[in-house]
């Protein structure tokens, strides 16, 4: 009886396990999954809530800087999948290009508010919402608001 209880919470442990390794991984995955395909491109589009907050209308941003890229892949790599149903408005429409000139669409929301955290939404998978840390917002504010300027 009592190798059978063993082998019982081995077996549950080790799902728990394979679980939390494959929910931990997906985050990274919602930008640079894309084969062996280079970005070369991510551009921003002022949407709803960008064009209701900014007092003057952002003009269309475009980031080819590999320095620049690699600040939205950190973000996106750091960012953590939101439990439960998502509600929530759009700030910018992300496009991101690849080498292969095939591109995925998503939703990118970093106001200007310090302390904020960011959202990162796949348009393809628009229930699926992960929160970017308040330290790799920051840096993407600054990015995208002194691009802006």
């Amino acid at each position: 009886m009592k190798k059978g209880y063993y082998r019982v919470i081995v077996i549950v442990a080790l799902l728990c396990l394979l679980v939390s390794c494959r929910s931990g991984s997906d985050s990274s995955a919602q930008m640079n999954g894309h084969g062996n395909h280079d970005i070369v491109s991510i551009t921003l589009d002022c949407a709803d809530l960008c064009i209701h907050h900014e007092k003057q209308q952002l003009a269309e941003m475009k980031f080819t800087r590999s320095e620049d890229i690699q600040i939205f892949l950190d973000a996106s790599g750091k960012a953590k999948e939101i439990m439960g149903e998502l509600d929530y408005g759009v700030y910018f429409y992300m496009n991101v290009r690849f080498s292969d000139g095939s591109d995925n669409r998503y939703v990118l929301n970093v106001d200007r508010d310090a302390g904020s955290t960011g959202l990162l939404v796949n348009v393809a998978d628009s229930g699926r919402g992960f929160s970017i840390p308040e330290r790799e917002t920051a840096l993407l504010r600054e990015l995208i608001y002194t691009q802006s300027k």
